[in-house]
């Protein structure tokens, strides 16, 4: 009896494959994730519904359901596709004489680039070019475009595919809205097969060379808007890299949007939030270089001097407000004040014709050295940020080889976890009956976090330890959960689960998802440690036979050893030759992974 069962996306065929249950199913060419760009390119159309490339790939077996173009707009016409409005509005739109023909040539060729990747075929050796492709990330509309491109490149050429992003100082100004984007093109990177990896620096095109140079990239995929270079403007970015690696194959994705989003996102970028503290502190400033150039004038120095006092409370300002608007303010009101206080005819804002230059000096000199520090500032909090985060990776690394068992290491976890993210967790185990048992850890003792640990929230859990993959809040799988839930492997398996709170939070951003990995992986190495050390402890006690089978020193003492008949390593005196098998008891450990077998001949 045949059962034919409805399959709305990509996930539930994930979820059918894994039961063992083949599927069939249809898809149309211009809904394939790579190729949007193309069809919209052809078409004027940006298909919204769109399907993974490994979905496409992955299929055993595919076949091209080929009708003449002609032929499809007749049966169009017909009502036989579409009915009444919906069909006229295809043929107008989508379906046209030149669209059709170009997406049937482009379904042909898709079709025949599946079929080096299917799984019919595995096993066959398949050209290696060597090639690996670069891109860059970031929040511009653009950059799926880029991705996309790239991605096909990277198909075309059997080559790795890397997505960088390079995180400047500038980073914590952005948008929402372009934060969003940087995770949405962070997601389409990763479901397209590109390996994600960060970058810190305010310059770019250094970071990339760097990288380039370092994971032996050989092509890299930029976007460009249209817009001209003038002639003294700095060089800009492809430039930049042709400089610093010649050597490096530059591909360029032009896009008519990006000189419009550019200037949005620089825009959103300049609207800064006012702050009554960091105002009062830069007016104060100002009345105190005020009050100073005053005593100045009196005890008779030159109002050179003056000036120097200004340039330097600017460049004060820059470094105690936040934000550059005020050290801009903090240069405009400098040269005013100055003018107005120290400058003939006084308490007017009149003065010499000669001192219009002085003026345009000063200005200039404290508006460098104010975006110089502002600039320092944010780097230096950046690097500060940077060496946070690796110093939690090291120390979680070095705590977990020294935590003991699997409770003592999953609680060390998540306190690394609560000290990287400043969020609440929850860390789900498997009991014996099967279940998954919740642990909480607050980031402050005495939260409630009961809200978390509904059925609902349970069941994403379920999931997440039953298919070894994130879900939750920020990911495309159950996004209306609480919390943010991410497995932690081992090489058989999810062995635990961690939920992160997001509710009435920021979201994680892309990159500290990155390091949250890194935790995790290591929580996940040291879990699987423990339960193989568990497994070799209940052993303990047991008569058993082990086959000898090399010599090893261990305390300076030598042994022979060899493995019992479920391979757990065990060693004796070094008595016997290799090859021969002995009984006795298992009694102690003599290292992590090798037990002390005291030899009973009377066991033989």
């Amino acid at each position: 009896m045949k059962r034919i069962l409805i399959v709305e996306d990509e996930q539930d065929i994930q979820e059918l494959l894994r039961a063992g249950i083949n599927v069939y199913t249809t898809v149309n060419v211009q809904h394939l994730e790579s190729l949007n760009d193309v069809v919209a390119s052809i078409t004027g159309i940006s298909v919204s519904e769109r399907v993974p490339d490994n979905v496409f790939d992955s299929a055993y077996q595919v076949e091209v359901v080929d009708l003449e173009p002609a032929d499809l707009l007749e049966r169009l016409r017909e009502g036989k596709i579409y009915r009444g409005p919906q069909a006229a509005q295809a043929l107008d739109h989508f379906f046209s004489l030149k669209n059709l023909a170009s997406l049937r040539e482009i379904a042909l060729r898709r079709t025949a680039d599946q079929l080096e990747s299917s799984p019919r075929f595995q096993g066959e050796v398949k050209p290696k070019a060597g090639e690996h492709i670069l891109i860059c990330l970031s929040g511009a509309p653009s950059n799926a475009k880029v991705i996309r491109t790239a991605a096909r490149m990277a198909k075309a050429f059997h080559g790795a595919f890397t997505a960088l992003f390079v995180e400047t100082s500038d980073f914590a100004s952005q948008s929402e809205q372009d934060r969003k984007r940087l995770r949405d093109h962070v997601h389409l990177a990763e479901e397209l097969g590109a390996r994600i990896a960060t970058a810190y620096g305010d310059d770019p095109a250094v970071q990339i060379a760097e990288y380039a140079r370092i994971s032996g990239i050989s092509k890299v995929v930029l976007g460009r808007s249209p817009r001209k270079r003038g002639f003294t403007s700095p060089k800009n970015l492809v430039d930049r890299l042709n400089e610093l690696a010649p050597d490096l194959d530059l591909y360029i994705i032009p896009d008519q949007t990006a000189r419009q989003s550019k200037r949005l996102r620089r825009l959103r970028q300049s609207q800064e939030k006012f702050s009554p503290k960091d105002l009062a502190k830069m007016l104060g400033i100002l009345l105190l270089c005020t009050l100073g150039g005053a005593l100045f004038s009196h005890w008779g120095f030159a109002n050179s001097n003056v000036i120097m006092l200004y340039i330097l409370g600017v460049l004060g300002i820059a470094m105690v407000t936040t934000g550059r608007s005020y050290s801009v303010a903090a240069s405009v009101l400098s040269v005013l004040i100055f003018n107005f206080f120290f400058t003939h005819p006084y308490f007017t804002f009149m003065s010499d014709p000669s001192y219009i230059a002085t003026f345009g000096v000063m200005f200039v000199v404290a508006f460098l050295g104010s975006s110089l520090t502002t600039r320092m500032k944010r780097q230096a909090r950046l690097n500060a940020e940077k060496a946070y985060r690796t110093a939690i990776l090291l120390e979680t690394s070095q705590k977990l080889q020294k935590a003991e068992g699997s409770q003592a290491i999953l609680a060390l976890t998540a306190h690394q976890l609560n000290k990287l993210l400043d969020r609440d967790l929850v860390i789900y185990q498997r009991e014996e009956n099967g279940e998954l048992s919740p642990t909480l850890f607050p980031v402050s003792p005495g939260t409630d976090l009961s809200e978390f640990l509904t059925e609902s929230e349970r069941g994403v859990a379920e999931w997440v330890f039953k298919n070894n993959k994130h879900a939750g809040a920020t990911t495309n799988t159950l996004p209306s959960a609480k919390c943010l839930y991410m497995s932690i492997r081992g090489t058989g398996g999810a062995l635990a689960v961690a939920a992160i709170v997001t509710k009435n939070r920021e979201k994680p951003e892309a990159f500290e998802k990155n390091f949250m990995v890194a935790i995790l992986d290591e929580c996940g190495l040291a879990l699987e440690k423990e339960m193989s050390k568990a497994y070799r402890a209940s052993f303990l006690g047991r008569e058993t036979e082990v086959l000898l089978e090399e010599p090893v020193e261990i305390g300076g003492a030598r042994y022979m050893m060899g493995h019992t008949k479920e391979y757990v390593k065990a060693a004796v005196p070094e008595a016997g030759g290799k090859n021969c098998f002995v009984r006795g008891v298992l009694k102690e450990f003599l290292t992590d992974e090798i037990i002390y077998l005291a030899e009973n001949p009377d066991l033989g």
